[in-house]
């Protein structure tokens, strides 16, 4: 039982990360495994939502997924990240190297505020030295 990669990507605008796990090997019987959110930069609450679940395979099913909803906000951010565990299987084992997955946060923000988007996706130099200084300003908040 994996996490189909290592490392997931999302943009806020989203609105939710889909994780797809994948069963691999004996397809014979059923099994499952539990699955929870941790905190690594990104926090629930503030930037999605903490979920917990289990996945159960029957038998000859190889693929499951589960969705955590994400939170867009207005502010710029790096990309943050929360970690996917999959934990307790039962009647099947989860792969060390693939048992969590980390899940990054694209931020759809523009740096240091989206007041100046326009202004500032635009490229124009005249247009953005009219509002360096309002930008610096935005910057030091």
């Amino acid at each position: 039982m994996d996490t189909f990669v290592a490392t997931w990507y999302v943009h806020e605008s989203d609105g939710t990360a889909l994780i797809k796990v994948m069963r691999v090997g004996d397809l014979k019987g059923s099994c499952s495994v539990k699955y929870r959110t941790i905190d690594s930069s990104a926090e629930a609450g503030d930037r999605y939502i903490a979920t917990e679940g289990c996945l159960e395979f029957m038998q000859g099913e190889v693929l499951k997924e589960f969705s955590v909803s994400v939170i867009a906000t207005d502010a710029f951010d790096t990309a943050l990240s929360f970690t996917v565990a999959l934990e307790q299987p039962m009647r099947c084992k989860v792969a060390s190297r693939l048992s969590s997955a980390q899940v990054y946060i694209l931020d759809d923000d523009v740096f240091p505020t989206d007041t100046y988007e326009k202004i500032i996706r635009s490229g124009n130099k005249e247009r953005l030295d009219a509002v360096s200084v309002h930008l610096l300003g935005e910057f030091c908040k």
